[in-house]
């Protein structure tokens, strides 16, 4: 599991980021290494941006405005909201389903 915040960095998430872009690059190294196997084994991670629960409210708690900080956050994913937790569990059994 990682995080949009794997793909992109930003001025305050030095070590969030640092700990995510980890997770990518060690996807793609198993990844590499699977696809040399036999039989071949995949791996895979899912990058979620923002996700509706604690850390979220954590992040809003603790914003000089929550609701101008909340409203930054939604125009930084393309379907203008949160996502639920309920959404990446989906997206991660898809991914190991197929």
């Amino acid at each position: 599991m990682s995080s949009v915040s794997g793909l992109v960095g930003g001025y305050n998430l030095a070590a969030y980021n640092a700990s995510k872009g980890a997770v990518r690059m060690l996807t793609k190294s198993v990844a590499l290494n699977g696809a040399r196997m036999s039989p071949k084994v995949r791996c895979n991670s899912v990058h979620p941006a923002f996700v509706a629960g604690a850390m979220v409210d954590d992040m809003m708690a603790q914003a000089s405005d929550p609701e101008r900080a909340l409203a930054s956050m939604v125009r930084q994913i393309p379907l203008g909201r949160l996502a639920g937790a309920a959404e990446v569990a989906e997206a991660v059994v898809w991914v190991i389903v197929g």
